[in-house]
């Protein structure tokens, strides 16, 4: 998922640093595997599509791996805690692992000096079912948090 949102944020031209928060060992999830994927991606879609210019070159990522703890599955404060938020702020069941770890990154990287005044957006990865659909548009908005509704004007 990073070297793919990474690769079309090149492609797009924006200015993007895209953050993954490690849920593995630095042993299965580092720079080399994640720009091994991105060079492999990058050349596959150059050789199947000619308006592919390749990217890899402009591509900008990095991971944060304080969100991991003892390793994969096993549960941290901060992950017990963003499993739940999610829940709060999507209404999808979130869990410890993809969810609660993601959000627990996003707070952290978020209070870092560097990404103080820049915008920030949580890409979640898990897979579950969706939530009971809202019976109107402003209810739909109201279930967002307040802060972000700014973007459904």
């Amino acid at each position: 998922t990073l070297a793919a949102l990474a690769l079309g944020a090149a492609h797009l031209g924006w200015d993007t640093e895209i953050i993954g928060v490690r849920i593995t060992s630095a042993f299965a999830c580092n720079r080399l595997t994640v720009a091994a994927i991105i060079r492999s991606t990058d050349r596959f879609l150059a050789a199947k599509d000619s308006r592919w210019k390749p990217m890899r070159a402009r591509v900008r990522y990095s991971l944060y791996g304080d969100a991991l703890g003892r390793g994969y599955g096993y549960p941290t404060p901060e992950a017990i805690d963003g499993a739940t938020r999610v829940q709060d702020l999507t209404g999808a069941s979130g869990e410890i692992t993809y969810s609660g770890k993601a959000l627990a990154g996003l707070r952290a990287i978020s209070a870092m000096p560097r990404y103080r005044d820049k915008t920030i957006l949580l890409w979640n990865t898990l897979s579950t079912r969706r939530p009971a659909r809202a019976g109107s548009a402003s209810e739909a908005r109201e279930r967002v948090p307040a802060a972000l509704r700014w973007m459904f004007r």
